[in-house]
């Protein structure tokens, strides 16, 4: 493929489109260094720096998804992050049931139509 033409109308013509559509990429996140700013910071890798929180976005809750998503998230969350707490961005979270875990969040929680146990509001 060396061109695409898009719903607008654009056409994009590039011989590197074919190289783009063959291409395998992998996974690098283990070998890119992150340097923090700052004297005497600790160089690590993207990879490890992304690793250092859990959140219950990164398993799936969100406030307009059904109450059996959200209850699953914030305990599969819970489940990979034990024993450090898991952030709960802002929102309202509908589900039903109780997650017992720890957890904290920089900003106004509503938890609606269950419990979750142990949210600290860290919100300076």
């Amino acid at each position: 493929m060396t061109s695409t033409v898009f719903s607008s109308g654009t056409v994009i013509t590039a011989p590197w489109l074919n190289d783009v559509n063959t291409k395998t990429y992998a996974d690098t996140s283990n070998t890119v260094a992150y340097q923090p700013a700052g004297t005497g910071a600790v160089a690590t890798t993207v990879q490890t720096k992304l690793r250092e929180s859990v959140s219950v976005l990164d398993f799936g809750a969100d406030p307009s998804f059904t109450a059996a998503v959200n209850a699953a998230a914030f305990q599969a969350a819970w489940t990979a992050s034990n024993p450090k707490a898991v952030l709960v961005p802002a929102g309202t979270y509908l589900f039903t049931g109780t997650v017992t875990g720890k957890f904290y969040s920089f900003g106004a929680v509503t938890i609606s139509g269950g419990t979750v146990t142990s949210i600290t509001n860290l919100v300076p």
